[in-house]
């Protein structure tokens, strides 16, 4: 990540308020899609340095992308450029943005009930709402 510039920043600014013991996550914005993607596959030489990096999501999709995790459980279920992925329980990968979609999911007795009747595909879900922003949430994590 050494060439990393100011002139790869579009916009870059701390999150809520001041913590004695913690402090704030950045929310840094890139200009380019491939310049954020640069970063975050690089992430891996942040190890053992307090450093993390983390996709930023809206209120509302981190709500779903919690309650998706809960639902199906933490192998199952990612982000990828702020849309939620998730493997449903018929094995296929869905896009979602809001937990109504992922009550819309097949549950797991729906694609045994598909899967013994007819060979039919899975819900796709796609994202109907305007392109993500190129944001990446950094956080430091301090031990004392």
């Amino acid at each position: 990540m050494r060439d990393l510039s100011t002139d790869d920043v579009s916009r870059c600014h701390r999150l809520s308020t001041s913590v004695a013991e913690k402090p704030r996550p950045i929310i840094i914005k890139f200009k380019t899609l491939a310049k954020k993607h640069h970063v975050w596959f690089a992430k891996t030489c942040l190890k053992n340095t307090g450093i993390t990096l983390s996709e930023f999501l809206t209120k509302l999709r981190h709500d779903t992308f919690m309650v998706a995790r809960r639902r199906l459980g933490v192998t199952k279920c990612w982000k990828n450029d702020n849309i939620i992925v998730i493997v449903g329980p018929d094995g296929k990968c869905h896009r979602i943005t809001s937990s109504a979609e992922l009550d819309d999911l097949p549950n797991e007795s729906d694609s045994q009930k598909q899967g013994a009747t007819s060979s039919s595909s899975g819900v796709a879900v796609e994202s109907k709402t305007k392109p993500a922003t190129h944001a990446v949430r950094i956080k430091r994590n301090v031990t004392a």
